[in-house]
């Protein structure tokens, strides 16, 4: 507890220099479990400690300087499937200062090429072996912008610059980019509450300020393993991942989307918290919780919109965690404004009082929402959490940013001060 208050303390900790802070305080323990080595000859070992990913991570953002000339403020695709080399190469190229703009990589060549160009990127840093498989990717992502392989530098396709053999050269001493806390860091794309996609500015306070104030209030041990099961191109994966790396966790990642998979790996690996979009809770629920032994959980969190006022209180029932701490484990719901914020709210699972169906809970000062239009109109909110618009649409920030409030699109009521989701 006094470590992540000491971390929540830290006015000078950014995205950039987040492994020196945590090597400061945690030390080399163990902060990321991997199913497999990534084939990096700087990082052989499934098992990452902290200044195993401060050594990689100065290495990649010396390449990437080096090697692409990467300037202040560039923006940068990311396309790698293994969570973990994500998280690593975000943060390396944030070191660097990039903007760092994640993609999925199901998508096709075409939306990648126009998301691309949509933000302005002109480097894409993307898994070798994806660029080998699908030569559409590597094809048209090469004609818009720089590409550099990921992975095992037997992995690139010929003519593709390697991160891997890039870091041979690299020093391992590098002095991160400054950061001030309204500096863009990345641009996720998601849905707007009109259903537009758009690429949404995330700020370096946005990413990691409210993670840090929370971080402190969870309930789990320093070295816990944690199961997370969020794709990290999106802004509520990668958010609350460094939210586990700010509590100390061990982080192991798994892909989401098969409910039975995620309450089988549950059982093997034995995880102290479990961190899962919305959906995912709706599944595991209906794919059967109670045949299962989830009794190793003590923290059960929740990114998206509300669950249904029953499903918490049927997880923490599954999981008593008897073997170490009395009483059931917590269950805790983040609410991030479908992608306006990061973490805007947090709603924990109390015995003694239940929340109202739709309410995000407490609002993480010191961001704000209310209702604008009476007691049945719109969610507003603002605060550092907050996104401060979208990247290249002057118009839409505009229409969006109004007194100083972000309009989410998001049907909300108010009712004896409370604010529900409609």
């Amino acid at each position: 507890m006094l470590e992540r208050a000491r971390l929540a303390a830290n006015g000078l900790l950014t995205v950039a220099n987040l492994f020196e802070n945590l090597a400061g305080i945690y030390g080399d323990r163990e902060v990321l479990d991997l199913a497999e080595p990534t084939g990096y000859r700087k990082l052989p070992s499934p098992v990452v400690t902290c200044r195993d990913a401060l050594h990689f991570t100065n290495l990649a953002a010396e390449a990437f300087i080096r090697e692409t000339d990467l300037k202040k403020g560039e923006r940068v695709v990311l396309c790698i499937p293994e969570p973990a080399e994500l998280l690593l190469v975000a943060v390396a190229l944030v070191k660097a200062g990039g903007i760092i703009v994640p993609m999925d990589q199901g998508l096709g060549a075409g939306e990648m090429r126009r998301r691309a160009l949509d933000c302005g990127a002109r480097l894409t840093v993307a898994d070798g072996g994806l660029l080998s498989q699908r030569a559409d990717v590597a094809r048209g992502m090469g004609e818009v912008t720089r590409l550099v392989a990921t992975g095992p530098r037997s992995r690139a396709p010929a003519g593709v610059p390697s991160l891997d053999e890039a870091m041979d050269a690299s020093s391992g001493f590098f002095l991160p980019y400054t950061l001030k806390p309204g500096n863009v860091v990345g641009l996720f794309h998601a849905r707007t509450g009109d259903g537009s996609l758009k690429a949404v500015m995330v700020t370096n306070e946005g990413l990691l300020g409210p993670h840090l104030r929370a971080a402190p209030l969870m309930p789990s041990r320093r070295g816990a393993p944690c199961l997370h099961a969020m794709a990290l191109e999106s802004l509520g994966g990668i958010s609350s991942a460094a939210m586990g790396l700010c509590m100390g966790l061990r982080m192991r990642f798994m892909p989401g989307g098969d409910a039975e998979a995620m309450l089988e790996e549950v059982e093997k690996t034995r995880p102290e918290a479990f961190m899962a979009a919305r959906e995912t809770y709706l599944g595991m629920k209906e794919a059967g919780i109670s045949r299962r032994d989830l009794s190793s959980l003590r923290l059960w969190f929740s990114y998206g919109d509300p669950l249904p006022r029953h499903v918490p209180d049927e997880f923490r029932g599954s999981s008593p965690a008897r073997a170490r701490t009395p009483g059931l484990p917590a269950f805790v719901e983040a609410y991030g404004a479908r992608g306006a914020a990061t973490l805007l709210a947090l709603k924990p699972a109390c015995r003694h009082f239940h929340w109202p169906d739709g309410s995000p809970g407490l609002i993480v000062p010191p961001n704000r929402a209310a209702v604008e239009g009476g007691d049945a109109g719109e969610l507003v909110i603002r605060g550092p959490a907050v996104t401060p618009g979208y990247w290249n649409d002057i118009e839409g920030t505009l229409e969006a940013k109004r007194g100083g409030w972000l309009h989410t699109g998001i049907p909300a009521t108010t009712k004896r001060c409370a604010i529900t989701l409609r």
